[in-house]
């Protein structure tokens, strides 16, 4: 029907995700630009940023879907969080 579906639930046939992430004040339009952080098998999980991007940094998440065949689905909307840390206080 083309929504976007509404559930966290690994679609049927579905075996993992492929997991992106993307730095800076605006996301990447091309999927190709964001940094691949890694396969993943369940719904819910832990991501760790490289220690090379700065506190304070706007950082882009987005996933795909991958069947037992190992093909993708589209990337899901992207979603932004910021690094924790990067801010100074005056002395």
């Amino acid at each position: 029907d083309g929504k976007p579906s509404e559930t966290r639930a690994r679609p049927t046939g579905g075996k993992g995700a492929t997991v992106y992430y993307a730095t800076g004040e605006d996301y990447p339009q091309d999927l190709g630009a964001w940094k691949f952080m890694g396969n993943q098998a369940k719904t819910t999980i832990d991501l760790t940023i490289p220690d090379t991007v700065p506190g304070g940094t706007k950082v882009w998440l987005t996933a795909q879907w991958t069947n037992t065949k190992l093909q993708t689905g589209p990337a899901c909307p992207p979603v932004e969080t910021r690094i924790a840390g990067g801010l100074s206080q005056a002395a």
